[in-house]
């Protein structure tokens, strides 16, 4: 019995140290992307952003999944590649609505537009611009 409550108490720490490891990850994942954009520095450290996109998707970490996505989008759009930039939009548009992030989908639409625009594809632009608009609507946290 002693050796049962033992492994039991074991089982309890090995957890609860592997949620506060995934958080304190989580944290390191966000104040990456964090000094990557304040520097504006997506285009030289590429490979950065997508070692932080994958390991964000190793642990399930949706929010990293998706500011991955739309860094990587907005990457992509300024070198002039507009497929992959669609590519990473849709697939950050679909982690985005499965959590219900409004504030990402509205900036994944407004980078769409861009791309539309840019394409001469007016109609669609102005679709993906109302679209942006209202999932901004939509959003309840504003800090």
């Amino acid at each position: 019995m002693r050796n049962f409550i033992f492994l039991l108490f074991i089982l309890i720490g090995v957890s609860a140290y592997a949620k506060t490891n995934i958080e304190e990850t989580k944290k390191a994942i966000v104040a990456k992307y964090d000094a990557i954009e304040i520097k504006d520095e997506e285009e030289a450290r590429i490979d950065e952003i997508k070692a932080l996109y994958n390991q964000s998707r190793e642990i399930n970490f949706d929010q990293g999944i998706i500011r991955g996505l739309i860094i990587l989008q907005r990457t992509a759009l300024v070198q002039n590649d507009y497929i992959l930039a669609g590519n990473y939009g849709s697939e950050a548009e679909k982690v985005a609505i499965k959590i219900n992030d409004y504030g990402a989908l509205s900036g994944i639409y407004v980078i769409k537009g861009q791309i539309n625009s840019i394409l001469d594809k007016y109609p669609e632009a102005k679709a993906d611009l109302e679209t942006s608009l209202s999932c901004s609507d939509k959003i309840t946290d504003l800090a």
